[in-house]
């Protein structure tokens, strides 16, 4: 087999052609490449006995494939491993053929003349791997891109696609050889993320008058909790305090309710009991007794084993196998980050964006009570509050990078919206209020959002399981679907060309697109 035939399979995506001619490149250096393809993706696995540096092999790989342009491929996935390891020590994403560059970020130009022969592409790869393996630990640019819609096809021209031998070209014999490897191992790729969230948490208050459930609330999430399992991050809004401040933040008037909660810091263990990993703290109750409050909440939360988000400026980043994923909290109040200042969103996004392969944006807006169902691209207002447009700033945050968006405020469930690939919950109403929160009407019906992402952040699949709320504002799961039937008419009103299908049964799919 000559190096032109070699060539031309690696140029048509032909995974075995590619794997060969990396093969001369890197084995001299003590690296071996495993390719495979997935539909429209190619998945690179470089293994050595020396961990790599993510930056540069990355995009070694990533500027070497960009030279064969192969006309089907779309994405390209770079996994890093050093033998023995059970799972990759990192992964990078890339566009091959991006329909257009975003305006946030763009695709390097590279210009080089046509590719004759393997030899040829071979040296224009190979002082990229030396450079590489002379800086060692180096820190490379990496562009990561958001990925594009498969467009099917590929797998069918593949198999027709002969299997390629062993080639005869050798690599130049000034490089030196390096030590046996052992085999390669199967390669897997990456695995999808899966992500529940619910809305509005309070579990009970202690002020203004003791309004707690019994036995320390140890009983108060048991109907729910089963539902609650099976997901690698469990998210939730806690709309209250852990503190025993004694202060509150709002004055009290003769005749008016005071809506300032306050709960036993001890009752934190109840949310990691039921499982939850993240909990957003960003919200219009979280300041109910001034800053020391809001500071013993984020502390006990954290002493109970589980992370807090909502500071000012703060992104979270919290590690599952071999990925990263970010997490940012906003409300509408200037306390936080705001969903009215969408310039500050694009920068915290894009910052997350860069060290981490997903990035969930939760946010508190919009305005609330049993009627607030309705999702309209257009700044809402609640007891003359401006709550903001929790479309353009839900859409700006995808546009910049965001993968899920994660909405509560409004105290009933809202439509979901996917947007470019990315789901967008508008709220997920309330969760659980004992004796604090209005169960009637639209305000008892609620639910489990469970989202499952490929490894760049894309959606794959869903389902809403639907809660009820009691008249004590506990949950139990809702044989009757209730909320999945509102969310149904919601989406019908509000985005009726959303590609998003929800069954009866609260399954969340993608509708494709025709080809």
């Amino acid at each position: 087999m000559d190096s032109q035939q070699l060539l031309t399979a690696a140029q048509q995506g032909h995974p075995g052609a590619i794997a060969q001619i990396m093969h001369l490149g890197l084995a001299p250096y003590g690296i071996r490449a495993s390719v495979t393809c997935r539909q429209q993706t190619l998945l690179v696995l470089l293994e050595s006995l020396q961990a790599l540096d993510a930056g540069v092999y990355g995009e070694v790989i990533w500027k070497g494939v960009k030279q064969l342009n192969p006309p089907h491929l779309q994405k390209l996935y770079v996994c890093g491993q050093q033998y023995g390891h059970p799972q990759p020590d990192w992964q990078r994403c890339f566009e091959l053929h991006p329909l257009a560059a975003s305006p946030e970020v763009s695709s390097p130009k590279t210009s080089a003349p046509p590719l004759r022969s393997a030899r040829q592409w071979l040296a224009l790869l190979l002082p990229m791997i030396a450079t590489s393996s002379l800086l060692g630990a180096a820190t490379g640019a990496i562009v990561k891109l958001r990925p594009l819609p498969p467009v099917g096809g590929l797998a069918q021209r593949l198999a027709q696609v002969p299997v390629f031998p062993t080639p005869t070209l050798t690599p130049p014999p000034e490089l030196l050889p390096r030590p046996e490897l052992p085999p390669l191992p199967p390669f897997s790729p990456p695995t999808p993320i899966t992500i529940k969230a619910v809305g509005d948490i309070i579990l009970g208050t202690d002020f203004p008058e003791n309004r707690l459930p019994p036995n320390q609330g140890k009983q108060l999430l048991q109907p729910i909790k089963p539902y609650l399992k099976g997901a690698d991050f469990l998210f939730g809004n806690y709309e209250s305090t852990f503190t025993t401040y004694r202060h509150p933040a709002k004055v009290m008037v003769p005749g008016k309710p005071i809506y300032a909660f306050r709960t036993p810091p001890g009752y934190v263990f109840r949310l990691r009991e039921a499982g939850f990993h993240v909990l957003s703290v960003a919200n219009n109750h979280s300041f109910d007794f001034f800053e020391r409050g809001f500071l013993d909440t984020i502390r006990s939360i954290q002493v109970a084993g589980m992370q807090a988000v909502g500071k000012k400026k703060q992104i979270l980043y919290t590690p599952v196998r071999s990925q990263t994923v970010a997490w940012i909290g906003f409300s509408y109040l200037d306390d936080h980050n705001s969903v009215q200042d969408l310039a500050t969103a694009q920068t915290l996004v894009q910052q997350a964006k860069q060290k981490a392969d997903i990035v969930v944006v939760s946010y508190h807006a919009g305005s609330e009570g049993a009627d607030a169902v309705r999702t309209l691209n257009q700044t809402e207002y609640f007891r003359s509050e401006n709550r903001g447009n929790v479309v353009a700033f839900s859409r700006t945050v995808v546009d910049a990078g965001a993968d899920l968006v994660l909405g509560h405020g409004p105290h009933v469930p809202r439509a979901i919206e996917l947007y470019r690939d990315r789901l967008i919950a508008y709220s997920l109403g309330n969760f659980v209020g004992y004796q604090t929160l209005s169960t009637v009407g639209n305000l008892g019906h609620s639910l489990i959002l469970s989202v499952e992402l490929d490894p760049t952040g894309e959606f794959l699949k869903g389902e809403i399981i639907p809660v009820q709320l009691n008249g004590a504002g506990v949950p139990f799961y809702d044989p009757q679907y209730r909320s999945v039937k509102l969310i149904q008419q919601l989406n019908q009103l509000d985005f009726p060309k959303t590609p998003l299908r929800i069954d009866n049964k609260g399954i969340l799919t993608r509708i494709q697109a025709p080809q």
